[in-house]
């Protein structure tokens, strides 16, 4: 939760016979820290299990494996946190991960979850594959899409 006021933006648009104009009023509320913590924590979607982040990453894995039915084989981008959860639910759904790629030069050469971790450079050689941008920022995301097109991988996919 951010440590200052929270600022919420609502837009009313509404069509004005008189005039034949429409209007547009912008409202901002300002709410201060208390208010936000007791208002958001309470909601549904703060408390119900139904919201929680795993049921939400099972039903993005599920999405996945419905639109992507079984191929030649799946390599992650990124070894962090989002790829590992990628590659063990994969898993568990009997998808084995092929090989991570990564640019942190200390996970290059290991094994994460019975694959390799191969440099960006080393990609190319699983141009075959499926490829999934397991990558929280947006920036990073693009800097895949670049690099997989510039070893001639078509496939990929950005699931985080």
């Amino acid at each position: 939760m951010p440590p200052g006021p929270v600022r919420r933006f609502f837009c009313v648009v509404r069509f004005d016979d008189s005039s034949r104009r429409v209007v547009v009023v912008v409202v901002v509320v300002v709410l201060p820290p208390a208010v936000v913590r007791v208002v958001f924590s309470s909601r549904l979607s703060r408390t119900d299990a139904r919201y929680a982040p795993e049921r939400f990453f099972g039903l993005k894995l599920e999405s996945f494996l419905r639109a992507y039915p079984p191929a030649d084989g799946l390599v992650v981008w990124g070894a962090g946190p989002i790829g590992k959860a990628w590659a063990r639910g994969l898993a568990d759904r009997g998808r084995a991960v092929r090989a991570f790629v990564e640019v942190d030069p200390r996970k290059i050469g290991q094994t994460i979850h019975g694959a390799p971790v191969v440099a960006v450079e080393a990609a190319g050689v699983y141009r075959r594959e499926l490829h999934l941008a397991a990558v929280g920022l947006p920036d990073d995301r693009r800097r895949i899409r670049e690099a997989a097109a510039g070893l001639g991988i078509e496939r990929l996919v950005a699931v985080a």
